[in-house]
């Protein structure tokens, strides 16, 4: 579970996703910058600093406080740049209403190991078997 901290806090259920441009998840408080079908990029006036909390699933692990960015869309895609750190949007629907979707903000100036199902690795107190996501 991931709980933003904005305006109100939310519960969402969430997932890393390498292939996300962006952090997807829903806060009414948040400009966005158009209307229409999600994903709806977020415009804040000025970047934004949030914070979620990070629980493994099951309850193992966390929580972890994971703090982010959230930036104006317009403004990050006026740049010559094609990728960012503080990208966010409203999740599309294929997400589910209810998500909270790390994507590749999350994965910069951040060592993140992934291991897959049917892995394991050595830790401290003995094997760990995959799936999970360490950082």
């Amino acid at each position: 579970m991931s709980q933003a901290a904005g305006s109100t806090a939310q519960n969402y259920t969430s997932w890393f996703d390498t292939a996300g441009v962006g952090n997807y998840f829903t806060d009414s408080a948040i400009t966005p910058c158009g209307m229409g079908t999600p994903p709806i990029f977020y415009c804040p006036a000025a970047p934004l600093p949030l914070q979620a909390n990070v629980t493994g699933a099951a309850g193992l692990g966390g929580p972890v406080a994971v703090p982010f960015i959230v930036g104006n869309d317009l403004t990050l895609s006026a740049s010559a740049n094609l990728a960012f750190s503080s990208l966010a949007a409203t999740p599309p629907a294929f997400y589910g209403a209810n998500a909270f979707v790390w994507g590749l903000p999350f994965f910069f100036n951040r060592t993140v190991f992934i291991v897959y199902p049917g892995a394991s690795v050595m830790g401290a107190s003995g094997a760990l078997s995959g799936p999970f996501y360490a950082f």
